[in-house]
């Protein structure tokens, strides 16, 4: 993957935990349907910066949501057609744990551009 093509799939992923957040916060037990976000494309003709810019605004508001839960909403719960009942907190440890399985990826494609 290029960078931005990896950034793309990130921000993909950060889109698609705060609209299952959402919907675990504002409904009881919502379908959390299979999405393949490696496989979706840039449609949007986004600049790599553009996309940069718009992960890091999802995610800062998706985090200052987070830590301003109450306790008991970490546990309010959607069904995952794959992985059954999940929870806002196994949900954001989820993606959390995907985001850094990318790192290697980013230091290489770096590595590669400064090379």
């Amino acid at each position: 993957w290029t960078m931005h093509q990896l950034l793309w799939h990130v921000m993909m992923a950060q889109e698609l935990l705060s609209e299952r957040v959402d919907l675990m916060l504002t409904q009881d037990n919502p379908n959390l349907a299979s999405k393949a976000v490696w496989a979706q494309k840039d449609q949007q003709g986004m600049s790599t910066g553009d996309v940069l810019e718009h992960y890091l605004d999802l995610r800062t508001q998706l985090i200052e949501r987070l830590k301003a839960l109450p306790t008991d909403d970490w546990w309010r719960s959607g069904w995952h057609d794959e992985f059954g009942k999940q929870t806002v907190l196994a949900q954001s440890t989820y993606f959390a744990r995907h985001e850094m399985s990318h790192m290697p990826q980013f230091a290489q494609i770096h590595h590669v551009l400064e090379g």
